[in-house]
């Protein structure tokens, strides 16, 4: 996958069991950034899930470190919602976010 700020690379397998939907880069961390897939986006289809990967650049390439974190949604429109506001989340808002209560749209899932 190209950005404007390299290639990243993927394991083996990676983009057929999820989508590619963004990346985020740091603009404290200039080696960090995180990397946004998603499974079971289609409306209508079963849990949507969106993960959050670890992004690390080694030389010109950026690599997935790790999983972050995964949310699981009622439907796409609140999946996609989520990943419209998450670029502009507040430490805050991401946190409560990450907290599984009923009153949170977005349902942790473990990996």
């Amino acid at each position: 996958m190209k950005n404007t700020r390299g290639s990243v690379i993927m394991p083996e397998g990676f983009t057929e069991e999820m989508e590619f939907l963004s990346s985020v880069f740091s603009s404290i961390q200039k080696d960090s950034g995180i990397l946004i897939m998603g499974e079971n986006l289609a409306l209508g289809g079963t849990v949507p899930v969106i993960r959050l990967y670890l992004l690390k650049r080694f030389d010109l390439y950026w690599y997935v470190q790790d999983e972050l974190e995964a949310f699981a949604f009622t439907n796409s429109v609140s999946a996609y919602n989520f990943l419209r506001d998450l670029p502009e989340m507040s430490a805050l808002d991401l946190l409560i976010k990450m907290n599984k209560t009923p009153e949170n749209s977005a349902t942790k899932v473990n990996s």
